[in-house]
């Protein structure tokens, strides 16, 4: 069990009166909501003196049972008991202030603050973790969030396909040796050259793969999903395709 170092957390008279909690170890929940957080979360402070920060998690409407996930997570982890759901046309948004989860994310769990587009990667406390579990727990939040799970039509037959594409190549890496801890194969590409029609213009990015249907079962049964799209594609999957133990929230 991985104890983790508080003396760096700031709580704000709001978190007080709001009786934030922190986690004092690592579990495999913590583990996944950190996920969760690189891969689809933001983090900003409100105002100059840094005694506000906001926390944001967005989605579309169709995926509102993963979002009411992560706000589960969110309530059992931290108590949290204060928060807004804002919908916009077809995105709806978790948002939430905390300095006392802030500094954690920052001090204690090394998750930066702004923007992490480009220098996103896994934070050392997982990287360094030995527990499977732990790691599986990360990688489900990454992937629940940022991952898309298809199956494509190869020499005329359905094949299943897992991948994720970050602009940090750091994140890519990080998770490619994640997948090998594991022991589950993967491909990555970096530098690849990307060209978007809407805004007439090209662009880098990074990938991580695991296409097949040893590879993808593999992950499905070692890993698993929380989001409810991705556990209904496995239902809706060709028969014959039988990954395995399929993790659900």
């Amino acid at each position: 069990m991985i104890k983790l170092d508080l003396s760096g957390v700031r709580y704000s008279w709001r978190d007080k009166e709001k009786k934030i909690k922190l986690p004092k170890v690592l579990t495999p929940e913590l583990a996944e909501d950190m996920g969760i957080h690189i891969g689809d979360g933001s983090l900003y402070k409100c105002n100059p003196k840094r005694t506000s920060y906001e926390f944001k998690y967005a989605s579309n409407t169709n995926e509102r049972n993963y979002l009411m996930h992560i706000l589960n997570i969110k309530k059992k982890l931290y108590r949290l008991n204060k928060y807004k759901i804002k919908q916009r046309n077809n995105e709806l948004n978790l948002i939430f202030n905390s300095l006392a989860i802030a500094t954690f994310y920052t001090n204690s769990l090394g998750i930066p603050s702004g923007s992490k587009l480009y220098t996103s990667k896994v934070p050392k406390i997982i990287k360094e973790s030995k527990e499977k579990e732990l790691i599986a727990s990360f990688i489900r939040g990454v992937v629940d969030t940022d991952f898309y799970f298809c199956f494509k039509n190869k020499y005329g037959k359905p094949y299943p396909i897992l991948q994720g594409m970050f602009a940090s190549k750091e994140l890519v890496k990080d998770l490619g040796e994640l997948f090998d801890h594991l022991g589950i194969k993967n491909n990555i590409r970096l530098d690849i050259s990307k060209f978007d029609k809407r805004s007439n213009r090209s662009y880098n990015t990074n990938e991580v793969t695991i296409c097949g249907w040893k590879r993808v079962g593999q992950y499905i049964s070692q890993i698993g999903f929380s989001n409810p799209k991705n556990i209904e594609r496995i239902k809706m999957s060709p028969p014959g395709f039988e990954p395995g133990t399929v993790h659900q929230a």
